[in-house]
């Protein structure tokens, strides 16, 4: 990284820190007296967040006002919850970092003679485009010979794993601002060994806000000095929410420039870019050894840094969005790709440590291990086998053609030989069987009753009123009341699941 902009945004960081209203850490959680609120964030940002957490009857109750624990307001309540929420995270916490760590990788930025010059950390955020900070790599002319390196970190038997390299396109994409400290760039398809960019997976940029609030854990990946990748999983708690920016910090474990900064449900909410570094009575910045850092860029990331600065991804796409007018429609549509949701873990992680591009064939026998135990042999046919899975998948490799679009086909019908399906799953079939005999979708029918069901609700009420009058017209014309298994397993996946342009993988805002 260039130590002169490194230092820049150290400036403009150790200011907005300073400038920063008082707030008593450790007191903003639950437990916390009441001389310690107001609250650390707003309302809005509170009801956000639950709503992306799914706690909508939470949210309900704090809007009709029905749910205040002694000395809590609602709002006051409803952040306590979000924060006190258990800390045992589920195993898929662990599965779904693991496919979010393939899309990480370490930035190599070289002169034009292929010397390196510096590293940095680097991200995908769609299948063509990497983020970065601008400090990083701030012209076009570093992009060039700069690559980036994935799947470069230390095995479980002490061996650093074989990385794969993609060099970047500034020529196809390439989009900077050094206030923001960003620079979004685009990465070749298919690197020279063949294998396709969009096998590494990557993390969509939500414009929404309410992704993180202050109190919540942060969860960072990196590679520290050029080194291989590390994480630091829910070690640096959340302080500030600035305008453009956040601060969170941690007794241990620091980001590095242009680490993603995700929450605990995966979703990308912040460029790490530098941080308030702890300085001597001379105004000197110190490692974490004792030492005054030297100004070199290769013991940047060994500062003891006071607090961690990141850039709030949605401001980063509200900037992108003013900025993408003026650029060419093939330009615009490489942007647009940054807001398509990340593939579903079981591709992801069945892709492998390398990866096969449509339309290239391996000539050679190759094994590989991957992240989740499962082996791939490569024949040339692909056998993904796991200890207690339910059955191997076996698919034949391409031929090397180009790579031809492909259309979803409709599962074969059972063959005789095949065994019968559990009992278990006859409800399911059933459901199925019906799901695909009736029409998916009739927009007449559904706006006449649509019009029908929302008739009597009052126009421009508030917020809080419209949603005490939505939450009567739901009571009152619903008999029955579905768990949330029965509802969702039953009654929404079964039909919202079948689509003519294929399966739905994952539905995000249910």
């Amino acid at each position: 990284m260039s130590v002169e902009r490194l230092q820049q945004q150290i400036r403009a960081a150790e200011a907005r820190y300073r400038a920063r209203p008082p707030r008593p850490r450790g007191v903003v959680g639950p437990g916390a007296p009441e001389a310690a609120l107001p609250l650390p964030d707003t309302p809005q940002r509170i009801i956000q967040r639950a709503q992306r957490l799914g706690m909508a009857e939470m949210v309900g109750a704090v809007l009709s006002r029905e749910v205040a624990p002694p000395g809590r307001t609602p709002i006051q309540a409803l952040y306590e919850r979000i924060i006190a929420q258990n800390d045992l995270l589920g195993a898929a916490f662990l599965l779904e970092g693991a496919q979010v760590s393939r899309s990480v990788g370490r930035i190599t930025v070289r002169t034009p003679a292929g010397r390196p010059l510096h590293w940095g950390t680097g991200f995908l955020v769609s299948s063509r485009l990497l983020l970065t900070n601008n400090h990083v790599i701030a012209t076009r002319a570093e992009a060039v010979p700069s690559v980036v390196e994935f799947n470069y970190y230390v095995q479980p038997d002490g061996r650093t794993s074989t990385s794969i390299l993609f060099a970047l396109e500034p020529q196809s994409f390439f989009i900077t601002n050094p206030q923001l400290d960003y620079t979004l760039v685009a990465v070749q398809a298919v690197n020279a060994a063949g294998v396709a960019l969009e096998s590494r997976g990557w993390n969509p940029m939500i414009p929404d806000q309410g992704k993180i609030l202050v109190g919540e854990r942060a969860n960072i990946l990196q590679h520290p000095q050029g080194e291989p990748q590390q994480l630091a999983l829910r070690q640096n708690e959340i302080t500030e929410l600035l305008d453009d920016f956040l601060h969170y910090v941690s007794d241990t474990h620091q980001g590095s420039s242009g680490s993603p900064v995700f929450n605990d449900q995966w979703e990308l909410f912040a460029l790490h870019h530098a941080g308030v570094p702890q300085r001597d009575d001379q105004g000197r910045i110190l490692l974490r050894s004792g030492q005054p850092w030297d100004n070199r860029a290769t013991t940047a990331d060994q500062i003891s840094w006071i607090a961690n600065e990141g850039v709030r991804i949605s401001r980063i796409v509200a900037d992108l969005e003013q900025r993408i007018r003026s650029l060419p429609a093939a330009q615009a549509a490489l942007y647009r790709a940054v807001f398509t949701p990340r593939p579903p873990l079981e591709e992801s992680l069945a892709t492998g440590g390398a990866g096969v591009s449509a339309g290239v064939a391996a000539a050679a026998t190759t094994t590989t291990v991957e992240p989740d135990g499962s082996i791939t042999w490569t024949i040339p046919i692909q056998i993904r086998f796991s200890m207690g899975a339910t059955a191997p998948v076996v698919s034949p490799l391409p031929a090397p053609i180009p790579a031809p679009v492909l259309t979803p086909q409709p599962p074969a019908p059972p063959q005789p030989d095949e065994e019968p399906a559990p009992a278990d799953l006859d409800p399911a079939l059933a459901a199925l069987q019906v799901g695909l005999e009736r029409p998916y979708y009739d927009e007449a029918a559904d706006q006449a009753a649509r019009d029908q069901y929302y008739a009597k609700l009052a126009a421009d009420l508030p917020p809080a009123d419209r949603f005490a009058q939505l939450r009567g017209l739901l009571r009152d014309t619903h008999t029955g009341h579905f768990s949330y298994q029965e509802a969702r397993l039953n009654h929404l996946y079964p039909w919202v699941d079948l689509r003519e342009e294929g399966a739905q993988r994952r539905l995000h805002s249910i």
